[in-house]
């Protein structure tokens, strides 16, 4: 991603964060029991699951107060962010189509609350793209993506809402007349003919070595936005998935509950106070999120998917807030225990080409566990935190900021209990 996207799709979060006021703002300890918290998803434990390292919690540069959240979006544009969030749970789980789509592709995983990341979600930066979308009054959306583990095939699956079912079509017909500009897709995008799909705008992309499929299917004041790229020996594969995509994301839509035009700016901004207990990025940090309180199904386009959902349904989770932490929270401290052990266990199931390796825990920080995870490319760090009814993740570049994004999250938990 270019510096100017970072910028650009940054937006989001700097709009929400704007209508928010911040109010202040390895070897384990002991491993044996942390390696049997890693194993397991059901243990009985006592009220410390994993002792402190010793020392005090150290921030670092990170804020410990809880954030202040109005309590409704206050306008439409932050209402479209919010209804975009939402729209999550109603999207289709790349997995759901193929079990072999796994691998996060998070740079396209996101909420596409109007034009602009509307343009970053189908060319990258595209003006024209831009103008189509204000044109049509797209209004909110959320993008899912991922690879499959050998990298050779990808999805990327969209819906997107318009502000009628007029707008919706123009949207399409517009879309897919500029998508098959050989300026903007290449030479070799053409249009295709997909019998099982009559009602779909498909083009395809050509290359020696892969074939990409992308359609564009109006559903009411919706868009489906499917995109499929599968290597030349598995051509078909690409038809069938935006088949089956398309089928199993209409009947989702149907359920939706969209919000009015005029109320978006009544929908509440914070549910169950969870945003405020997540720890903020820093001012101006890079690769900044928009903060969102998303259910089981918009957590797991963002995490593992159809363990996710299995995680939330089996531990009775009730949401998950992402701002620079993930939090969970659920409904009696014995489930607690149960998804934190569910949490780790993600963690640590990743590729065999990717290596998870157990870290020290943070200083004065009790039940938390952490890694550092290397890759053939990069190095990064990530923790696990058990607090009360609440689990939360912490994924840093290092073990030590690791260390520090915890602390601040665990003082952040203490606090959000005394205020």
């Amino acid at each position: 991603m270019t510096s100017r996207h970072r910028a650009r799709v940054r937006t989001g979060a700097a709009l929400l964060a704007a209508a928010v006021t911040v109010t202040g703002c390895t070897s384990t300890a002991n491993g044996d029991t942390a390696e049997a918290a890693a194993d397991t998803t059901t243990v009985e434990r006592t009220a410390a699951l994993i002792p402190a390292a010793p020392g005090e919690p150290d921030p670092g540069e990170f804020s410990t107060r809880p954030s202040d959240y109005p309590a409704t979006a206050g306008d439409a544009e932050i209402g479209s962010i919010i209804e975009s969030q939402r729209m999550a749970e109603f999207v289709v789980l790349p997995a759901e189509v193929d079990p072999a789509l796994t691998e996060e592709y998070l740079d396209l995983t996101r909420p596409i609350f109007g034009p602009v990341p509307l343009a970053y979600l189908l060319a990258d930066t595209d003006s024209r793209i831009e103008q189509i979308g204000a044109d049509t009054g797209m209004l909110a959306g959320f993008s899912t993506a991922r690879f499959t583990k050998d990298n050779r095939a990808r999805m990327v699956h969209a819906a997107l809402r318009f502000r009628d079912d007029a707008a919706a079509g123009e949207a399409a017909t517009r879309l897919h007349e500029h998508l098959l500009d050989p300026a903007v897709s290449g030479p070799t995008a053409a249009p295709y003919a997909l019998a099982t799909m009559p009602d779909s705008m498909v083009h395809t992309i050509a290359t020696e070595y892969s074939r990409s499929v992308a359609a564009l299917t109006q559903h009411g004041h919706y868009l489906i936005y499917t995109f499929v790229d599968s290597p030349t020996d598995r051509a078909n594969w690409a038809d069938q998935a935006l088949e089956h995509a398309l089928e199993l994301q209409r009947p989702m839509l149907d359920r939706f509950p969209a919000t009015a035009l005029d109320e978006l700016a009544d929908l509440p901004v914070d549910i169950d106070d969870m945003l405020r207990r997540t720890l903020r990025y820093p001012e101006g940090a890079d690769g900044a999120q928009v903060p969102a309180v998303y259910g089981p199904r918009g957590a797991a386009h963002l995490i593992a998917q159809l363990d996710t959902l299995d995680m939330f349904a089996d531990t009775a989770a009730t949401h998950m807030a992402r701002d620079a932490t993930f939090v969970y929270r659920t409904d009696a401290t014995d489930r607690a225990q149960a998804l934190f052990d569910r949490v780790v266990a993600q963690m640590r199931n990743k590729n065999d080409d990717i290596s998870v390796v157990g870290a020290a825990g943070p200083p004065g920080v009790p039940d938390a566990r952490c890694f550092e995870v290397i890759t053939p490319y990069s190095e990064a760090a990530t923790c696990a935190l058990l607090y009360d009814t609440y689990v939360a993740e912490i994924r840093t570049k290092t073990v030590a900021g690791a260390h520090e994004a915890t602390a601040a999250q665990y003082l952040i938990f203490q606090a959000a209990d005394t205020d």
